[in-house]
């Protein structure tokens, strides 16, 4: 008896030891994985400190008003050009204010692109097919198409909006899956579950987003006052922003908040493409701000936040 006890208990340290072995590999595997899109990303987030807008700025404005000109097409490019939601793609252009003249600004190709693509897909069966959450919501079924849309929308960015046409080469078939079978892809994580991506979380607390630095969003700090570090967010307090490519690790939940309000309804064409707005220009606050860290699903057992074990591109690793 007192050997068959020990035999359990050597088995069971074991199984436990595979186990841990087992998921510390997967998560190895999905930060490589993150890493790889983190630097496609990053490449195409970066030219836009140096990309020319294809608009032109009424002359003999004020500087400042110039300035923000500038910004606000600049937002509004990234928006079209690096999607992390169907609004994204399907909003047409806005006017920019420019001191009182509206500026008009086209959409670039790469947004006809997407939208092409998003119209030959969005009316099909298996688009439209009612489904139940695949993660376990307590919802009604929605339209299988509109389940992982940042994810979704990050594998159009790295294989349409990419200059790199050979860009898959980089990605195993095991990388890449269409989860609910909706005709959009997703590259997976190591758990089999898409990884997500947010342009702007301006809502997540990392390293990269500390609140002293300025980012392409607002480059010369024209909506807010530079001198003066941001004490919380605010459409009057500009900060770094840096995308967000995250998987939901071990326990498939991703305890992130992606859209405040109904959920998958908000549009940043309908707040001046303000990568801020989602801070304080909606009605639901409950959540915080888009990309706030959320316990949607307590790590069971371990009494740790639900979004401890996930893993992103902000450090590459888990927080």
């Amino acid at each position: 008896m007192v050997t068959m006890a020990i035999i359990g208990a050597l088995a069971a340290m074991m199984a436990a030891a595979m186990a841990w072995s087992m998921d510390a590999a997967r998560r190895d595997k999905t930060r490589a994985l993150i890493a790889r899109l983190d630097v496609l990303v990053m490449q195409k987030y970066e030219s836009y400190r140096y990309r020319r807008l294809p608009i032109q700025i009424p002359d003999g404005l004020n500087p400042r008003v110039a300035a923000q000109v500038r910004c606000d097409a600049l937002r509004q490019l990234m928006r079209m050009e690096m999607p992390e939601r169907w609004a994204d793609i399907i909003a047409n252009p806005i006017a920019i204010n420019a001191g009182g003249t509206q500026v008009t600004m086209y959409r670039p190709a790469v947004s006809q692109a997407y939208l092409n693509f998003y119209n030959s897909i969005s009316q099909t069966p298996q688009f439209m097919n009612q489904i139940p959450d695949p993660d376990g919501g307590s919802g009604n079924p929605q339209p299988a198409g509109n389940y992982y849309v940042g994810a979704k929308c990050l594998y159009l960015l790295v294989t349409m909006g990419l200059e790199d046409s050979d860009v898959l080469e980089n990605f195993s078939q095991a990388d890449i899956g269409d989860p609910t079978n909706s005709g959009c892809n997703c590259f997976l994580d190591a758990w089999g579950k898409p990884i997500e991506f947010l342009r702007w979380a301006p809502g997540f607390q990392s390293d990269l987003q500390t609140g002293f630095d300025r980012d392409q969003t607002d480059p010369l700090g024209v909506y807010g006052n530079p001198a003066v570090p941001p004490a919380a967010p605010g459409p009057a307090n500009t900060y770094a922003l840096y995308p967000l490519i995250y998987s939901p690790g071990p326990d498939g939940y991703l305890d992130i908040v992606y859209d405040v309000g109904t959920g998958n309804a908000f549009d940043y064409s309908k707040f001046n493409n303000n990568p801020f707005a989602s801070v304080t220009d909606t009605a639901d606050f409950s959540n915080g701000p888009i990309g706030t860290k959320a316990i949607l699903s307590p790590d069971p057992g371990t009494g740790t936040p639900g979004w401890a074990d996930n893993v992103h591109n902000h450090l590459i690793g888990a927080h």
